[in-house]
């Protein structure tokens, strides 16, 4: 290049300097950390929906057990765990009255047992079939 001047010779290559070269990897760095971050918030917002999910079939799971075996209801509170996709799983149960002859409110709350908080309620209907006379 030295030479080239000298002689006359004007150097047609042109290239990136070192602090050009430096700011578009800062740049190239920062936009890829912005998208490793939404794509990891993402991933962490499926797997809470997934939660949110299995928690609420366990809850249905459960009235739908009150209504299908017709178990009379007793107002209270009632618990249990039961083991669903790889994870177990706690169940709470609050059964109330509402006012009408033999229709009872129950409100069944579930987690995963290493949460204290709930995932999901529930509440549904369900009648004493054993005191309705026909």
């Amino acid at each position: 290049m030295l030479l080239n001047s000298f002689a006359g010779i004007e150097d047609k290559h042109s290239a990136f300097t070192l602090i050009e070269v430096l700011i578009a990897l800062t740049i190239v760095a920062i936009a890829l950390g912005s998208a490793i971050s939404v794509t990891s918030q993402d991933i962490m917002r499926a797997d809470s929906m997934q939660q949110r999910t299995y928690a609420n079939w366990i809850a249905q799971n459960k009235i739908a057990e009150y209504r299908i075996n017709e178990l009379s209801p007793k107002t209270g509170k009632d618990e249990g765990e039961v083991f669903f996709a790889g994870d177990t799983w706690n169940w709470e149960t609050t059964i109330t009255e509402t006012g009408i002859d033999n229709l009872y409110r129950l409100d069944v709350a579930v987690s995963i047992s290493s949460r204290e908080l709930p995932d999901r309620t529930i509440t549904g209907f369900i009648q004493n079939k054993s005191k309705i006379t026909p």
